[in-house]
Parts: C-alpha cells; structure tokens; sequence
C-alpha cells in the first residue's frame, strides 16, 4: 500500500528518484535519437523497470513514469501519436509492477516544446486538452500524483496544472527549469512561478533540470519567501559538459548529500535528483533524510511574506501589510473616451498601447483593463488589449469585466496571476466568479456590496465584505488571494456618507489586531 504523500509531507522528508534517460545512456541502452518512451510499448519496457527498480531498491518512495515526452507533440515527432494512451498507462503500471505496488507512482508531464500563444502558435486550450490526454491514461493506469517538470513556458505549466485539477483531486508537483541567471528562457522568477503555482492549487513546488545543488538551493530560498507550500530540489548532477563528444555531468552523490539539512531548512519536503543521476545519488540522499527525519521535522527558516500578490510572466507587486502603496492605473477604460471606443470598435490597440507605458511611466504598478462597449466582441477586445499591454510593459494586469464568460477569456491568455476586477455579494455573479479565481490561480478584489446595493454604514459593508470573503474561503480560494474595496461615494452624494469608508477601514483593522 502506498502512502498518501500530503499526509507524509506534514510530517517528514520524503525521497523521490533520478534520472531515467541519462540511467539509460549509461548502461548504452538508448542509442542516439531514440525516444525513451517509446520502451514502454516494446520489450524494451523490462529496462525501465530495471531502472525503476533499482531507484526503489535505494529508497525512493516515489518513482516516475517514464512518460516526461509522452505528450502528443512530442510522439508525433516519432510517430507515435496514435500509441499515446499505451506509451503512458504502460509506464504507469511499469512503477507498480517494479515495485510491487509499494511506491507512489508518479506520472511525469514534460513540455511539448512549443510555446503557448501569443509567443508561441498553441493555444492555452489546446494545452490543457494536450495534457489531459497524458492524465486520463495515467489515472486509469492508477497514478498516485503527477509531476510536472522541467517547464520553461509560465503559460504551459499554468495549462499542466489545470489539466491534471480538471480530471482529479490527485496531488500536483510543478516545477520549472532555470538558469544560472536565476530566471527561465522568457523571463520568469522563481517567485513569480511559485507565487503563480500556488495560487493554482499545486501541492509542491520547485525546480529541476539546468543548474546542480547549489544553484537550486538559491532558486529554492527566492520561492520559500513568497509561498509556504512544500518544495522539491531535483537538480542535475551538476552543470553538463561536452567531453571528448560526449556529455558528462560532474556532480557526485556527495554534493546532493552535503545540502539535505539546508535544503530542509528552507522548506524542501522531497527530495530528488535530475540528469546525470543514478540510484547511488539516491543511496546518499537516503542516508541524510533518515537522519534528519529521525530528529523531527525542521521548522520552516523562511517565512512566506505577508500580502497579496500579483505577477505578470516576469514581475511581482505585492499589496497590502507592510509593502508600500499600490497605484492602479484605470485609464484604459472606455467610459467618456470616444477615441478610444473607435479604436475598439475597429479592433486597433494604439490607445491601449500608449496609454499603459504612460500610466506606469507615471508610476502605476498595476494597470487595470476594461474594453466593454456595447456591440462590440468584448473578449476578443480583452484578448488583444492584454497583449497589446503584455507587448510593451511587463506589470500585473487587473482584469475588469462585468462578463465571467470575457473574464474566463483573459484567464487563460494571461501569463500570470492577475487581479479580477472585481466580485461582490451579488448572489448570480458571486456563483461564476469563484470557480474562475480558484481553478486560474487569480486574485480577486471584494466590493463590499450586495443585491440590495452599498450599505449605509460601516459595520453593514464589513459584514457585506467578510460573508462575500468566507464564501470565497470556504470554496478553495486562499485567504491571501483577496483585496476587499470598502468603496467610497463622493462628497456630492453627502459628506457622512464618504466618512463612513474611513469608518469601515477603522473597524476592519480593528477586527483585524
């Protein structure tokens, strides 16, 4: 019987495994040009069970499938796109047999290799439904978690990470490869994705691939800062070089070993190893986390820094506590702008594109965008403005639409975790709104209104805000995904009337010590 691995990770460190392609290369069973995955459907298949074995034999309680490029595009590229069903359940059931059913069998999700769009010509559903593929196999194969690993595209793991919380409740680790400049081929951090991931519902998260153990540690501690979920360090055995024609990867079990107990300190919970590996990296691993798992688990030295958190693919603005004030900038809305509702009609962005490097020029952090006029295709507008917007600054995005149908649309497009502008104690909008937030890994503002309008006073709108913030709570949405706006009526409509705002920010910090 297997162990429920979010149970286990409250408690202890957990071992995974290593290689599989280099483990293969070593023992010159995989001739250049040859797909691993394709082993799964031939006899061949006896190998990676070997490899599988000799992992769990060395103590890893959790093995991966030999499925990392068993997605469509990539079989395709080999021929095989029409096995892709076989190719994955096969290896799925391989991690069972291997280890008579003992280990957490872990189904690998790789990159296609393409990118999502607007950079790449792949759209975000198709993504989703390219990975949804590999999971449904994988699920009745018996998969216990599926890894997502060595991603450089946000957008692809963002896909990845839906796809697998569309078909199951099954636990998600995500992972992205980056370089020695700490950042991925596109530009993302590792706080961004792990600020991103989070928000998604991933259970663990980490990096893999590219740089050795050292350089994983720094990666790790920039995403310990900004999330408390457990991390997983799965790096190369070292930084690859080309010796002689062949590629030889120098890292040793030592250095995996020698970074356990630091690796723990900062939050890591499983542990892992890359390229260049083999079952005596994992023997070395084993070794520390028995040790330090026979002394308890060490508390967490890195807290996650209060605050909301918002990201484009490559910059975080964080909101609230102790971070300075966030300006917004909203003049990308068509309200009283005739130019800029032609522009819309006939489809043209120049307005948007000028007037969002002039906001944050002017020192906007975040820029809000609203493209509804009436007989206009507003989701197509929202899709083009935000890629107008993406195409020449690189802040945050808020989202504001009064149509979850556009606001679903801009969602999937954007390469982040974005503001939604915005939700309120209106039953209709409440109920399509909440699915959107949790299962796109946004942040939602709260307006402290119902049916029956804005409240009078200040305690009403604290009790509108808060029944509209445990509704989001309670549906899965996290507590630091959400900005409440106790609104502000101008002086024109009664000065009490705008003193009651200070009154309910007042009684909300009150509530608050």
């Amino acid at each position: 019987m297997t162990i429920d691995l979010r149970t286990e990770l409250k408690k202890r460190l957990v071992l995974s495994d290593g290689a599989m392609g280099t483990a293969l290369q070593l023992k010159n069973l995989l001739p250049k040009g040859l797909l691993p995955e394709s082993f799964n459907i031939s006899e061949k298949i006896e190998h990676i069970k070997d490899v599988h074995k000799s992992y769990y034999n060395a103590g890893s309680e959790i093995i991966i499938a030999n499925t990392f490029g068993a997605n469509r595009v990539k079989l395709a590229e080999y021929g095989l796109a029409d096995r892709l069903y076989d190719v994955n359940f096969s290896a799925v059931r391989a991690v069972k047999d291997a280890s008579s059913g003992n280990a957490i069998a872990a189904m690998s999700l790789g990159p296609t290799g393409k990118f999502i769009y607007p950079v790449g010509e792949i759209t975000f559903k198709e993504s989703v439904e390219i990975y949804k593929e590999q999971v449904r196999a994988g699920l009745d194969a018996g998969a216990d978690v599926f890894q997502l690993e060595t991603m450089i595209d946000l957008q692809e793991i963002r896909s990845a990470i839906i796809a697998v919380k569309e078909l199951c409740d099954k636990p998600v680790i995500a992972m992205m490869t980056f370089d020695e400049t700490f950042r991925t081929i596109l530009g993302t951090t590792p706080e961004v994705f792990a600020i991103t991931a989070d928000s998604l519902g991933a259970d663990v998260i980490g990096a893999n691939c590219s740089v050795g153990p050292a350089g994983i540690y720094e990666i790790l501690k920039k995403m310990a800062s900004v999330t408390d979920l457990p991390l997983i360090s799965k790096p190369n055995a070292g930084i690859p070089k080309l010796v002689g024609g062949v590629t030889v990867f120098p890292g040793k079990p030592e250095d995996f070993a020698s970074l356990v107990s630091e690796l723990a300190l900062i939050g890591v919970r499983i542990f892992s190893a890359c390229c260049g590996s083999n079952a005596e990296f994992i023997k070395a691993l084993k070794t520390e986390i028995d040790g330090l798992n026979g002394e308890g688990l060490p508390e967490k030295g890195i807290k996650r820094e209060k605050g909301v958190f918002l990201t484009s693919r490559t910059e975080i603005v964080s909101i609230g506590y102790s971070h300075p004030p966030v300006i917004i900038g909203e003049r990308i809305n068509p309200t009283g702008k005739k130019d800029f509702i032609e522009e819309l009609k006939n489809g043209k962005t120049n307005y948007i594109r000028k007037t969002a490097v002039n906001q944050v020029e002017a020192g906007a952090a975040v820029l809000d965008l609203n493209v509804g006029v009436p007989g206009t295709d507003e989701a197509a507008s929202m899709k083009k403005g935000l890629t107008a917007v993406s195409s020449v600054v690189n802040v945050p995005v808020s989202i504001d639409s009064s149509d979850p149908g556009v606001i679903e649309e801009a969602l999937m497009l954007y390469p982040g975790k974005p503001l939604i502008n915005s939700v309120s104690g209106e039953e209709k909008k409440l109920l399509k709104i909440m699915p959107l937030v949790k299962k796109y890994g946004a942040a939602v503002l709260i307006l402290a209104l119902d049916d029956n309008g804005i409240p009078e006073t200040a305690e009403k709108r604290l009790e509108t805000a808060y029944g509209v913030y445990k509704r989001l709570v309670d549906y899965g949405v996290k507590p630091y995904d959400i900005v409440v706006d106790f609104l502000t009526l101008p002086l024109s409509a009664g000065q009490e009337k705008s003193l009651v705002t200070i009154e309910a920010l007042a009684l909300n910090r009150a509530s608050l010590n």
